[in-house]
């Protein structure tokens, strides 16, 4: 967490230097569509093992363009929320498991992880025009990815011997923090609006995580492990924005 907040106060302050009076301010919003490990799910390789199992989500950003000497080439500073949530191929099955279980017998009620990504990016941004109202723009950007998973939890009831038990299951997920860049183009009409495609690769990140369960309210022991294999984050992301 410390490494977060000294990261993102350095790329904070790089963006208070580079302010002036011709800087831009865009807000975007926009698909997250994941790709490759992040969006892969296989039955037998779960989130700890390097399959993702995302779904398509949401993502919600900010960038500030500052002109370097011409009005075609900008310093960028970006930082963005995205959201996915577990496929329901994952929830569905995940369930199944549970349902499967001999200490299993109604009742289930879940509450899935969610991903969220917050990329903070510096880069460069380079516009040309191709009408009286249009121009083309590419951009690059690198910088740091903050990953946080969302609590998963479980509860259901168990019958045995004229008794319920109360049976309770959850994983804690630790943040992790990895380099990140983005590549990226569209369109940008009157100046104004902005439609835009964007490859982020956001790192590769082995979590820390904690498993408890508990009977009755008799808990077991807390464990505490790292993912099998890291999971690599990459995800098109398709916006639209707004120039304030």
């Amino acid at each position: 967490m410390k490494t977060f907040r000294l990261s993102f106060c350095i790329l904070f302050f790089i963006g208070i230097l580079n302010i002036n009076a011709q800087t831009k301010s865009e807000l975007q919003i926009g698909f997250a569509q994941p790709l490759g490990d992040f969006a892969d799910y296989d039955y037998y390789d779960d989130i700890t093992s390097g399959s993702g199992a995302a779904a398509s989500g949401f993502y919600f950003g900010y960038k500030s363009l500052t002109p370097l000497g011409s009005k075609k080439l900008f310093w960028t500073i970006s930082a963005g929320i995205m959201y996915n949530a577990l496929n329901s191929d994952y929830q569905s099955d995940t369930e199944d498991g549970i349902k499967a279980l001999e200490i299993y017998t109604s009742g289930l009620e879940s509450s899935f992880s969610k991903y969220v990504n917050i990329p903070i990016l510096v880069g460069l941004q380079y516009e040309t025009v191709i009408s009286s109202n249009t121009k083309l723009f590419g951009e690059v950007g690198i910088g740091i990815n903050y990953l946080k998973m969302s609590d998963m939890s479980f509860s259901w009831d168990y019958y045995q011997s004229g008794h319920t038990y109360d049976c309770e299951a959850a994983m804690t997920f630790k943040p992790s923090i990895q380099l990140g860049y983005k590549i990226g183009g569209g369109i940008l009409i009157n100046d104004k609006y902005s439609i835009g495609i964007s490859y982020l690769g956001l790192g590769s990140h082995k979590l820390k995580y904690i498993t408890d369960s508990s009977v009755d309210g008799e808990s077991g022991e807390s464990v505490e492990e790292r993912f099998d294999q890291a999971l690599s984050i990459s995800c098109l992301n398709i916006s639209l924005g707004i120039r304030l």
